[in-house]
């Protein structure tokens, strides 16, 4: 096994390898929001040549579970049942019952991704024989090899980060490239969604995603600039699809609206994998700074994200550049702690000023860099 100096060009902590033979079982506690869990493949691809005869399994939270599901580099998936006031491993006893259920699949070692005192907790009290993470918040008993943060850790891109431990036990990781996998019968339903609707049919013009949604409000571009960027992109002759879960139905309407009869409504397929396979057939994605902007990226189509609490170099899709725009401000006081309003006003929109900030023009001019060459619309 071999390692390498990181991208962000910080020193590496020492390679602790270890013998590939003595591993049969690899538990990797997975990160908890959309957007880090498709940036842990290349962590995941690691493991899985630095241990190619083991058993690679993931424990993820339900929330992000099925992110995982039929996943190429992982066998099987350990859903940890966090939910208010019923989840199976709440509080303390969940925790106990979950530890016991990972000492029941005998795994010989843990990559714990996740920096909390949480994540690490449970491998642990499973007794796991190795347990590999970084030392941070205190939670160093709870390991066997504590990774130290390499230096300028805050500079370096999530994707570069959760590869630590992975270089650390040796693991080959030259392999950066992200993976989301679609299922057969997604990608079949997305092509019917979109003949049926008169788009990918006889119809060749460029088709563009806009999906309004964020994890918080305070991340999210304002609906109505997403519907004057709709109404500008169809103003091209491209097509636009709108998309969003449940949480974003109110601000996927308002961007069909402002778009017009060009648009389409993708926003109530309620599958991750509908709306996955639906974006692979877009020319561009745009969104916010979030989850879906990091799906778009695995499945190859390029991105357009808006950026104003979050930094770029940390959190953009993990492309090459060709193959994405962030469209940010660059505020002095970014990437904020995200305690929103509690260190700076809000703009008079209830968006924080950063944010705010972005221009419809600014998303514009960026969409039109991305769409392809000869591709008809009109600048």
């Amino acid at each position: 096994m071999s390692s390498r100096t990181s991208g962000g060009g910080a020193s590496l902590p020492s390679v602790r390898p270890i013998d590939p033979a003595t591993v049969r079982r690899v538990l990797v506690r997975a990160t908890n929001w959309f957007g880090d869990v498709v940036m842990i493949a290349p962590a995941l691809r690691a493991l899985r040549r630095g241990f190619p005869e083991a058993r690679l399994d993931i424990l993820a939270r339900a929330s992000v579970a099925h992110a995982f599901d039929s996943h190429p580099l992982v066998d099987a998936v350990v859903v940890e049942e966090r939910r208010s006031g019923s989840g199976r491993h709440n509080g303390v006893f969940g925790t106990l019952r979950l530890a016991r259920d990972l000492a029941g699949s005998q795994y010989d070692l843990a990559v714990i991704l996740p920096k909390s005192i949480a994540s690490a907790l449970a491998p642990a009290l499973a007794r796991i024989p190795r347990r590999v993470g970084y030392a941070t918040a205190g939670r160093g008993l709870l390991l066997t090899d504590r990774v130290p943060l390499p230096p300028f850790a805050d500079a370096l891109h999530h994707a570069d980060f959760f590869l630590g431990p992975a270089r650390y036990l040796g693991c080959p990781d030259d392999d950066a490239s992200l993976v989301f996998h679609i299922a057969e019968e997604d990608r079949a339903a997305a092509a019917a969604f979109l003949v049926e609707r008169g788009v990918r049919g006889g119809d060749r013009r460029p088709l563009v995603a806009i999906h309004p949604g964020a994890s918080r409000p305070e991340r999210a571009w304002s609906a109505e600039r997403f519907g004057e960027l709709a109404r500008m992109v169809a103003a091209t002759g491209a097509r636009v699809l709108v998309l969003g879960g449940p949480r974003d139905v109110e601000a996927a309407a308002r961007v069909l609206t402002a778009a017009g009869p060009a648009a389409v409504d993708g926003a109530r397929l309620g599958s991750l994998g509908r709306m996955a396979a639906l974006v692979a057939r877009c020319d561009v994605f745009v969104g916010n700074d979030s989850g879906p902007a990091h799906i778009a990226a695995a499945v190859g189509t390029r991105t357009v994200s808006i950026f104003g609490p979050g930094v770029p170099w940390k959190t953009a899709p993990y492309v090459p550049a060709s193959r994405r725009r962030e469209v940010t401000r660059h505020f002095p006081c970014a990437p904020c702690r995200q305690e929103f309003f509690a260190e700076c006003t809000p703009a008079p929109s209830g968006k924080p000023w950063c944010l705010e900030s972005v221009t419809v023009e600014d998303a514009f001019a960026a969409v039109l860099e991305l769409l392809p060459p000869g591709s008809g619309v009109r600048s």
